[in-house]
């Protein structure tokens, strides 16, 4: 039995009794008055005998204990409005802590070689990608290979990461905040990876180890490197990849540009409709079918009107189901049902149909601000109108 400073005046047998009695429940001032015991009644549990399990210290191979719990700790066992933390066993000797944080010496050095050993490997894994990144190789892009997609895609990345100094892209995670994004929902994911493909920029090697700590989310702990022949020290030559001047007299310019509008749409609306579900607590994957739903609104009304739709169904589909909501692909379901039958029904009013507006979001949109305003003119147009390609024609000849 080990006892304490405090209860070193009593023999064993007193001890026990003194437990005993403490635990059957009689008042603590009169145990502490009685056995003479200098503490608060509060403190006297903690002075009692802690218990010897069988288990043992991996560190020594001296058996763990485990301190007493009050009465009240016991009385409250269970108790769903009082949580009550388990005592953790500690070894007496190393002082090593039967639990997956533990502060002694042993520990905290395991960690750190542990630590030492990842860093290792992450550094070992680094080269390996360095050298193959090096050996892949195969020199800058020039600018007059740019078409227009990478134009828009690189001028929306460099105007929402490039660093102060300019020599870095900084990675995703770095430029997330409140006031800006790169692109709605997992476009910003994709941008990346078309310029990276592209080779018009590259993986910035001395943040390799850094991000794949992040393992699976590495990609938007990458920074990244402009891989376009340009003078680094010319300012009007980065400010020309970063407000594009693009040639419409080039009629597959106008198709292109036609064809992103529809695409950013397209994303618009379903990075919308998946974060909609999501404030429902309804994780949504969209499908082939979700695009084929979207594509044919898109072709009557303008990207805040498809958003207007979605909002209002799934508004409505959740007023419906305030008690008992649907399964998630049920609730799916029931809100296509809802979208298509707005669809259907404002198809030849689509000048009726109001947009959608958030009056908390002020989020600025680079892709956005490089497309519709820098680039084709439009400003909020881009957001407020069917995509047409004759619009874009007017806008680009005034």
């Amino acid at each position: 039995m080990i006892i304490h400073e405090k209860l070193a005046h009593l023999s064993p047998k007193q001890i026990i009794q003194l437990m005993d009695e403490y635990y059957a429940g009689v008042r603590v001032k009169k145990l502490i008055e009685d056995y003479k015991v200098n503490c608060r009644p509060n403190d006297l549990h903690k002075y009692f005998p802690p218990i010897v399990l069988d288990k043992k210290c991996p560190i020594c191979g001296e058996n763990f204990l485990n301190k007493r719990l009050s009465k009240t700790e016991i009385e409250n066992q269970g108790n769903p409005y009082r949580k009550i933390e388990a005592k953790k066993p500690y070894c007496p000797r190393c002082g090593h802590i039967d639990d997956e944080v533990c502060g002694c010496d042993a520990c905290v050095e395991k960690r750190k070689k542990e630590q030492i050993k990842r860093e290792a490997e992450l550094e070992k894994r680094a080269n390996k990608i360095k050298i193959k990144l090096e050996k892949s190789y195969t020199g800058k892009v020039s600018v007059d290979e740019l078409g227009f997609k990478d134009r828009i895609y690189l001028a929306s990345l460099l105007g929402y990461g490039l660093s102060d100094d300019a020599n870095v892209i900084e990675s995703l995670s770095e430029c997330e905040n409140s006031c800006t994004c790169l692109a709605e929902g997992d476009m910003d994911e994709r941008i990346v990876g078309y310029l990276l493909k592209r080779n018009i920029i590259i993986i910035d090697i001395n943040s390799l180890k850094y991000a794949l700590k992040h393992r699976k989310d590495k990609n938007r702990f990458m920074r990244y490197k402009l891989n376009v022949e340009i003078d680094d020290n010319n300012i009007d030559a980065l400010q020309g990849l970063m407000s594009p001047k693009i040639n419409f007299s080039d009629e597959n310019n106008i198709v292109a540009a036609y064809n992103l509008w529809k695409e950013v749409a397209m994303n618009d609306c379903i990075a919308f409709l998946v974060n909609e579900m999501r404030k429902k607590n309804v994780e949504f994957c969209p499908v082939k079918k979700t695009e084929i739903m979207l594509d044919s609104m898109l072709k009557h009304f303008s990207i805040r009107q498809v958003q207007y739709i979605i909002y209002k169904s799934i508004d409505e589909i959740s007023s419906k189901y305030t008690k008992s909501k649907p399964k998630r692909g049920v609730f799916s379901d029931i809100v296509f049902r809802r979208m298509e039958y707005w669809d259907s029904s404002m198809t030849y009013r689509e000048s009726e149909l109001p947009e959608y507006r958030d009056s908390k979001k002020f989020l600025y949109n680079n892709l956005h601000g490089v497309l519709f305003s820098k680039v084709l003119g439009l400003g909020d147009k881009g957001l407020r109108c069917v995509a047409n390609i004759k619009i874009i024609r007017e806008s680009v000849r005034k």
